[in-house]
């Protein structure tokens, strides 16, 4: 897990592939202790959310591992391979209203933009290897979303 700070105190925690078995508790308690404690302020998810392979119990599991933390801090999730199985139906089910609308650049939970204090972030879906990303190609959404949080302002 990698915890940045900056000058102006924006903190958050980055992490990805994280499992919904006792392997994760450690990582999971931590992150509750950073978010009671106000020492992040935000959690980021970078795919592999439980390693549910699709199958909704397993993540619910994770789910309510990390629900403390939760409900504390922002949890933004973004899609990985491990979440592909059934059209990702289960990260669709559970974060659908995400960051969606005018404001995230994206009508979609599977990739999205926002602002936490200093910092513009960009979650975007790179499963194109399996065909589930046809919108990662110039001309297409997440490019345009991509050289939109990039341009100057």
């Amino acid at each position: 897990m990698l915890i940045l700070q900056s000058e102006r105190t924006t903190k958050f925690a980055v992490f990805g592939d994280m499992d919904a078995t006792a392997v994760s508790d450690y990582t999971t308690s931590w992150m509750t202790a950073l978010a009671w404690k106000e020492e992040i302020g935000l959690i980021v998810h970078a795919g592999d959310i439980s390693y549910s392979d699709g199958y909704e119990p397993i993540m619910d599991q994770y789910l309510r591992k990390i629900e403390v933390a939760a409900s504390r801090v922002p949890y933004m999730p973004i899609v990985g391979n491990h979440e592909i199985f059934w059209d990702f139906v289960p990260y669709k089910a559970r974060f659908s209203n995400l960051v969606t609308g005018t404001n995230s650049g994206s009508n979609t939970s599977m990739y999205y933009s926002f602002n936490f204090g200093n910092v513009h972030f960009v979650a975007y879906d790179c499963e194109e290897l399996f065909g589930e990303a046809p919108d990662l190609e110039p001309g297409k959404a997440q490019v345009s979303l991509l050289l939109l949080s990039f341009s100057p302002l």
